[in-house]
């Protein structure tokens, strides 16, 4: 029978990846600069705090998710999580969330994974391989440009330790680079790297909606996020897509899969 991680849906963003979302946090340690789900927090009055530089960093256990995954029905592929990542603070409630999950669901656990996590992960969850599929977030080699966009998450190499490890412990295992944070060369590179370690693709993404406002206060922000513009005109995407020809693990994130459309479907 077909996995269900494998099954093509029409929707976007995670609705691409999974059949729904589970957090059972608020915040996130790791900080990235790009953060959809923080720029949606600081939408409403519930979240005026998280405008408050630094404040999004203070990861907090969500009071209305005490259940921790025991009141998620059969529903199919359970992605977690989206808005927070899985951080050594919070292992303990995230591993109960997991195995909760995967009573009635199979899990997709998305993150830009710690090592001690990804270790901790890969022993309590031995026995659930088949229900689990590991996609570990890595949107560059070069570390100078992670600890720009991702302050508070780990090395690319630390990440691709974790990628490797979950890999040699017989776990199904993919990558997602989205945002890109690099250049084309760059993502070829990134690619070739961690392409014997992901056992069931890679996904690969523009990076979108970027909160200026939210980052106004910090130093060279608007510099960087013009070097992200050039690096993704339709022109680069087109050209990437042609560089990853013939690359069978390759997936499009809805992002580029507009440009192909809009291209007439080139590459697709």
């Amino acid at each position: 029978m077909k996995s269900r991680f494998t099954v093509n849906r029409d929707g976007k963003g995670t609705k691409e990846w999974s059949d729904i979302s589970y957090n059972i946090c608020r915040g996130c340690e790791h900080g990235c600069l790009y953060c959809f789900a923080k720029s949606q927090a600081c939408r409403f009055k519930s979240g005026a705090r998280f405008r408050i530089p630094g404040e999004w960093q203070k990861q907090k256990l969500n009071p209305n998710r005490t259940g921790l995954g025991r009141e998620v029905k059969p529903l199919g592929v359970v992605m977690f999580p989206t808005s927070h990542d899985i951080t050594p603070s919070f292992l303990p409630q995230s591993l109960a969330t997991i195995k909760n999950l995967l009573l009635k669901n199979e899990v997709l656990i998305v993150s830009k994974p710690h090592l001690s996590v990804v270790k901790s992960l890969c022993k309590e969850l031995a026995d659930s391989k088949a229900k689990i599929l590991f996609r570990f977030s890595i949107g560059s080699l070069k570390p100078e440009q992670c600890a720009f966009w991702e302050p508070g998450a780990p090395s690319p190499l630390e990440r691709i330790a974790a990628l490797r490890h979950a890999f040699e412990r017989g776990f199904q295992t993919s990558v997602s680079i989205e945002p890109m944070l690099d250049d084309r060369a760059g993502i070829c590179e990134l690619v070739a790297a961690v392409e014997p370690f992901a056992s069931e693709s890679i996904w690969i993404g523009k990076m979108q909606r970027i909160p200026m406002k939210q980052n106004a206060h910090v130093p060279t922000f608007a510099d960087e996020v013009e070097k992200i513009r050039l690096r993704q005109t339709d022109g680069e995407i087109l050209q990437l897509v042609a560089d990853m020809k013939g690359r069978g693990k390759i997936r499009w994130k809805d992002s580029i899969k507009a440009v192909l459309k809009e291209a007439d479907g080139v590459g697709a």
